[in-house]
């Protein structure tokens, strides 16, 4: 994530999703649809493998706070090939 911009509001949408999900306490209330819970997972984990930075932490906090702490298997298995 080397463009500064880009990542800056990856982080503002991370903690968007951080602070709705901290009234709902439930991530496929705010995505919709569990599929959709399914693709932020896929996503913030590959955000998080990707993140170099002490701000990419929020991306763990995410996957800690509304998944169990359990990344996506799919896309680390995918990363590894």
């Amino acid at each position: 994530m080397e463009d500064a911009l880009l990542k800056d509001r990856l982080i503002k949408c991370a903690q968007a999703i951080l602070d709705e999900l901290e009234k709902t306490q439930d991530i496929e209330i705010i995505m919709g649809k569990k599929i959709d819970a399914l693709k932020l997972k896929r996503s913030i984990t590959l955000f998080y493998i990707a993140g170099t930075t002490e701000q990419d932490k929020i991306f763990k906090d995410i996957i800690d706070k509304f998944f169990k702490g359990e990344f996506c298997d799919l896309t680390i298995a995918k990363l590894q090939n």
